[in-house]
């Protein structure tokens, strides 16, 4: 997704041999090459004076061409009108110049360019930018002449209208007969108009000229997707990352902060143009790991989510006058602005002083923090997308939305996850040329209650005090009159009750609430029931050889699972569990799936309070991963994921694997080579047992002892505090990899969540891991 240029420089349109003129002779051809050519000067003054031709409409002709090199040179508004005048002027006395065609195509420009509004003309229908009547005078000279190189090159670099597709038909299949003409800028430009309409197949015939650079590999790359060739699509958008032009760099950079994250832009901006791709590729990989998809589905849902938005949500500023106008309108915004506007003799000099410092409070707090105040809390770096675009980007099409059917307009969107719902809450902003709720707020909490109330079953904190959906707008009229009206005391009460300390506190969850959907992204695998598991999984390896390993442990809920009792089994009860687990490489996105179906037999039916539990071994290379594990059966499952495993190298730094806390008699265990681990899928020991604490401990110097040092706090203490327990101790370093196993005692333990922390040194040499016990009553 790029930002557009308006158009080639009039500069070199103008610098280049004029093309034939129809019903000129070579004299008057040669004459206006030669005006054409003194434009090719560096300078602000550009004199009309230069046309001198005793055909008044060859002199038409050039005294606009030269008004629209004016307005381009000097952005002069007037030079632009003088273009548009006299090039009109002269296509409607001669209607087969493509010339004059070409000069009114470029005036139109300048026109949008300074900022003018547009205005009905020859080809150019009331109620369409300047940008759509530009294009319809170009195409008409390309009618009239379709050798005409320069009048190719601007049709194909004008900026898509606001209108979009709708008014790009005629400008695309102009843009096909002439591709021969084009340069390759042009051949980039008529791509983004075939991208726009849809054609992605043209896209890459314009662009498979331009393969190396970075800006038309992204291009190539949504135009891939379009046609739904993914594997293509993929390859295009990792092979231009390695461009390391400033544009191209840009580009992508800007392609990337639609969905990254702010570590991964930073991480992003600190590497060589050499890294990029192997980033890129392990960006996307991560991606699908993490929502538990097949390798590429997230890119295949990225651009499918790219085509939506591009069509429902790009800032589109509409023209006013006689153009169509799709502008706002102004509506009561708070229960404030209501009771001010309705009834300013009672309230304003009444003798309710609380409720007139309310008022006035709210008043305050709609100008200095509504949307139509100064501060916005969400502000875009981009101006492309509104900001349900934003979020639509990152998150998809959301599970629930509720909108306002009156006066302003608000809507609430709602994602249902896991973790718990993600809630957003958008209103109109005013004179902003969009329609509809465009805006991302903290809260509408502060908005009429009336209509909040249309809201409320989707955001409980928008509900009024009385959330009477039937209720009517109140209406101008005196205080007996309204009175008579069920939603006058609504709008009064929730004046009183929506308090500064109320409202502030939604506001604060608001802005965290912006921040995190603002900063993450997602798309997970939906399974039909969700199943509740347990799962851990580790980095170890195997010893003595030090092969990697990912160990997962998991425990189901036995009363989610369905078993069956086949006649071979001997009357046990046989639980069949599909499990998929995906590791990706962080360094380039390598990515290894182990996707099995386990079947396990308990000698009855599992009953509520009992968890089916297992293990799964994986072999894997040293390094650093993002990881996810599916448990499903038939069509319910769910899925866990860790964003960063790391296995650690025998060689090199001193390191420390993951902490694996076990308890025995738990039936699960890990053969580490020289030792039987005991695992623990639950996670939770029952007050005044024991934790089974190993760990592998890399990069140890021969000979040297080593320090091991657990510590444990309660779960939310802050860094620095003092531990609960405390354990230490010094091991010799026979070799370079050793395994440590440790019991815990955890009788002194009040029933919480514990935060356990180990730190090994040797020498000056320190390294840590965390892990989490749960103590039960």
């Amino acid at each position: 997704m790029t930002s557009r240029p308006l158009v080639t420089s009039l500069f070199v349109v103008l610098s280049a041999a004029a093309p034939q003129v129809a019903a000129q002779t070579a004299a008057q051809r040669a004459d206006l090459r030669g005006v054409l050519a003194g434009l090719a000067i560096d300078s602000t003054v550009i004199e009309i004076s230069r046309c001198t031709n005793p055909d008044a409409h060859l002199q038409r002709l050039c005294e606009g061409l030269v008004a629209a090199r004016r307005a381009e040179v000097t952005a002069d508004q007037q030079a632009a009108i003088r273009a548009r005048e006299l090039l009109e002027r002269v296509v409607a006395e001669r209607p087969t110049w493509s010339m004059a065609w070409y000069g009114l195509g470029i005036a139109r420009v300048q026109v949008a360019r300074v900022g003018l509004l547009a205005r009905s003309g020859p080809l150019h229908p009331v109620g369409v930018s300047n940008e759509v009547g530009a294009a319809n005078a170009l195409v008409r000279a390309l009618e009239l002449d379709s050798a005409y190189v320069d009048a190719a090159e601007a049709l194909a670099l004008i900026s898509v209208p606001r209108e979009g597709a709708s008014r790009l038909v005629e400008r695309h299949a102009m843009l096909q007969r002439v591709l021969p003409l084009l340069s390759p800028a042009g051949r980039y430009g008529a791509a983004q108009v075939a991208l726009e309409v849809g054609d992605g197949r043209a896209a890459v015939t314009y662009l498979d000229a331009l393969r190396g650079s970075g800006a038309a590999h992204l291009a190539l790359a949504r135009a891939y997707y379009l046609m739904g060739l993914a594997d293509s699509g993929r390859s295009a958008l990792i092979a231009g990352a390695s461009d390391s032009t400033p544009a191209a760099v840009a580009a992508y950079r800007r392609e990337l902060a639609w969905v990254a994250e702010p570590e991964e832009i930073a991480l992003w901006d600190s590497l060589p143009a050499a890294d990029r791709p192997g980033f890129l590729a392990a960006f996307w990989a991560g991606r699908d790991v993490r929502g538990g998809l097949a390798d590429g589905a997230r890119l295949v849902e990225h651009y499918r989510r790219v085509e939506f938005v591009w069509a429902e949500f790009r800032r589109r500023i509409p023209q006013v006058g006689l153009q169509r106008n799709a502008g706002v309108a102004m509506t009561i915004d708070y229960a404030a602005d209501e009771l001010m506007l309705r009834f300013p003799g009672e309230y304003m000099g009444g003798d309710d002083p609380d409720l007139v410092a309310e008022i006035l409070r709210l008043d305050s707090d709609h100008r200095n923090l509504g949307a139509a105040g100064a501060f916005r809390e969400f502000r875009s770096s981009q101006a492309v997308l509104d900001d349900r675009g934003v979020i639509w980007l990152r998150h998809g099409k959301p599970d629930k939305v509720a909108r306002t059917t009156d006066g302003l307009s608000l809507e609430v969107w709602r994602y249902e996850r896991p973790e718990g719902a993600l809630v957003l809450q958008f209103r109109e902003e005013n004179f902003d040329g969009q329609v509809g709720a465009s805006v991302l707020v903290p809260s509408l909490v502060t908005a009429n209650p009336m209509q909040r109330d249309q809201l409320c079953h989707l955001e409980q904190s928008l509900c009024s005090n009385n959330a009477d959906p039937s209720g009517t707008m109140l209406v101008v009229g005196s205080r007996s009159q309204a009175d008579q009206n069920p939603g006058f005391d609504r709008t009064v009460q929730d004046a009183k009750l929506n308090t500064t300390a109320r409202i502030a506190r939604y506001r604060t969850i608001g802005l965290e609430t912006i921040a995190e959907a603002t900063t993450t992204d997602a798309h997970a695998r939906r399974f039909d029931g969700e199943l509740t598991p347990i799962v851990q999984l580790y980095g170890l390896v195997r010893l003595p050889d030090g092969a990697g390993r990912a160990v997962v442990a998991f425990a189901v809920p036995g009363a989610q699972l369905v078993s069956t009792s086949p006649a071979e089994a001997g009357g046990r009860a046989i639980y069949p569990l599909r499990l998929e687990v995906s590791l990706a490489h962080r360094r380039d996105g390598e990515r290894i799936t182990v996707d099995t179906v386990r079947r396990f037999a308990t000698p009855a039916p599992l009953r509520e309070g009992q968890y089916l539990t297992g293990m799964l071994e994986i072999p894997v290379a040293p390094g650093e991963y993002v990881a996810s594990v599916v448990l499903s059966q038939d069509q319910r499952g769910a899925l866990a994921r860790l964003p960063r495993v790391v296995v650690p190298p025998a060689t090199g730094a001193l390191r420390v694997s993951d902490l694996v806390l076990g308890r025995e008699g738990s039936g699960v265990r890990w053969q580490s080579g020289a030792m039987a681990v005991p695992l623990n899928p639950l996670n939770s020991y029952p007050k005044g047992s024991e934790a089974e604490v190993y760990y592998q401990v890399s990069g140890l110097t021969l000979g040297a002892n080593y320090t091991s040092r657990l510590e444990l706090f309660d779960a939310e203490a802050p860094a620095g505090g003092k531990p609960r327990l405390t354990i230490g101790f010094d091991t010799p370093a026979n070799a370079a990899r050793s395994e440590v196993a440790r019991t815990l005692g955890l009788k002194s333990l009040a029933p919480g969540r514990y935060r356990l922390q180990l730190t090994v040194t040797q020498g000056t040499a320190k390294t840590t891991a965390l892990a989490w016990i749960t103590v039960g009553k």
